[in-house]
This record gives C-alpha cells, sequence and structure tokens, in this order.
C-alpha cells in the first residue's frame, strides 16, 4: 500500500510541455550581451532553488574578462518569492565591473519570449536543492538547450547524461516534525523534508567544464534534448497516457 492506495491502481503521468511554443526554432531574445557563453537561470531567487550555490560557483568558476555571462530570469516579485533577499544581492553583482558578468532580467515574459530566451542561451543551469518536477529545465531542453542540474531529484525524469551536465549531489533527509501555514491558506503537517545540496566548488569545476566544451558536445546535448521533449514529455503524450491508464483502472 503507498498512501492507502494498493500499488497496482498507482499509474504516474508525467507533466508535458507545449511543443509548438518551446521549441528550437523561432526568434531569439534580445539580450544586452556579445558574450559567447550563456548560463541561465529560471526562477525564484530562493534558497531551495540553489540560487545561493550558484552565485558562489559562478564567481569562483570565471573571472570579468571570460566569454560569458550567466543570465538570471528572477521571478522574487511572485508572491511566494517576493520576500527573498538574494535578489538585492543579484543586483549588486551585476553592477560590479571585477565579477564576472550577469544579466539581471525581472520583468514578466510571455511563453514566447520565454521560449526566445532559452533559444539565446548555451545552458540552462539549476542546482536545485529542493523540486517539485522544474518545469524551466523541461521548456529549456524542449527548445534545443541542454541543462546543468544536480545527479538526483526529480528532473531525473526527463534528464540524461545524454542531454545535460549532471552534476554530483549529495541525497539529505532530515526530520522536523512541524506545521507549516502555506500562503494559500491551509496548513500541512511535515514530519521531514528530502532535499539534495551540491557543493559551490564542485558546480564550478562543472561550469568550467560546459564552458570549454566543444561544439560536437553541446550539439549532440542539444539534439537529445529535443528528442527527450519533443517525443515523451509533449501534452499529447501526456492525454494518450491519461486515457489508457484510466481504460486500465476501469476494467
Amino acid at each position: 500500500m503507498t498512501g492507502g492506495v494498493e500499488e497496482n491502481r498507482i499509474r504516474v503521468v508525467p507533466h508535458g510541455v507545449n511543443t509548438d511554443i518551446f521549441t528550437p526554432k523561432g526568434e531569439q531574445y534580445n539580450l544586452p550581451t556579445n558574450k559567447r557563453v550563456r548560463f541561465l537561470f529560471v526562477g525564484g531567487a530562493a534558497v531551495r532553488k540553489g540560487i545561493d550555490i550558484l552565485l558562489k560557483a559562478y564567481i569562483s568558476a570565471f573571472g570579468p574578462d571570460d566569454d560569458v555571462s550567466l543570465v538570471i530570469k528572477d521571478s522574487s516579485t511572485n508572491v511566494f518569492y517576493k520576500d527573498n533577499r538574494y535578489r538585492n544581492e543579484i543586483v549588486k553583482i551585476a553592477h560590479d565591473p571585477t565579477l564576472p558578468e550577469i544579466i539581471h532580467l525581472d520583468e514578466h515574459l510571455s511563453s514566447e519570449e520565454l521560449a526566445a530566451l532559452y533559444r539565446t542561451c548555451t545552458i540552462g543551469v539549476w542546482p536545485y536543492r529542493g523540486e517539485g518536477f522544474l518545469m524551466p529545465a523541461l521548456e529549456c531542453e524542449a527548445c534545443g538547450t541542454p541543462t546543468m542540474l544536480p545527479n538526483i531529484g526529480p528532473t531525473r525524469d526527463f534528464s540524461t547524461s545524454r542531454t545535460s551536465f549532471l552534476v554530483p549531489a549529495v541525497d539529505v533527509k532530515l526530520p522536523i516534525h512541524q506545521f507549516f501555514t502555506m500562503r494559500l491558506g491551509f496548513e500541512i503537517d511535515v514530519a521531514s523534508i528530502r532535499l539534495c545540496e551540491i557543493k559551490p566548488k564542485v558546480l564550478a569545476k562543472a561550469m568550467r567544464q560546459a564552458f570549454e566544451a566543444n561544439q560536437e558536445t553541446l550539439q549532440a546535448k542539444r539534439a537529445a534534448s529535443i528528442v527527450m521533449a519533443h517525443g515523451r514529455f509533449n501534452w499529447s503524450h501526456t492525454i494518450d497516457l491519461v486515457e489508457k491508464h484510466i481504460s486500465e483502472l476501469i476494467h
């Protein structure tokens, strides 16, 4: 039994991505940089998403003269992240000429604009501690941009060594036994949390290696990312699975 449900009654249905929008063909985003390699982070500048790890690693791996930029599409103004302190740190680093280039974007982007941003960048990087699925990483891969992710966690559903630069992470389980009041108005009793942790120096090494990767390596990951996302994680495939599983369960 799992959660009171017999295991033979459980089915897993993956998320999907709109492959009409998130596709390798389309417009490019107008970024204010001429840097050759562009790392991209999309999401809330939160500890859970590893923004502190990313900033430390990036500053450690590169200098102001390196042909590299870190593009941060920040969602810290979102209600779930609006109290986050890392937004100010990102802005401070972005204005420091002694540090490697950071481009900070905090305006709302439409799905089409977001797809253009994915296409314009070289590698999407998400050193998360905890995630439910991480849709931006899948959208990124659907646009033909390889990702850099922990080697454990939910993104392993759609990311492999063929599509991504997988970074060694430590699996951490912490007992907490605490009630949390969510912003949406309900309470949840949490007995433990499971996280993963990438050390900044390990991520710095991985980012440097990706920066130095040849075009053949990057192109192979781009091709594998497109096949993975468009072949197994489109909404049509998800609907087909839902219909298949319902048919199995009612007979």
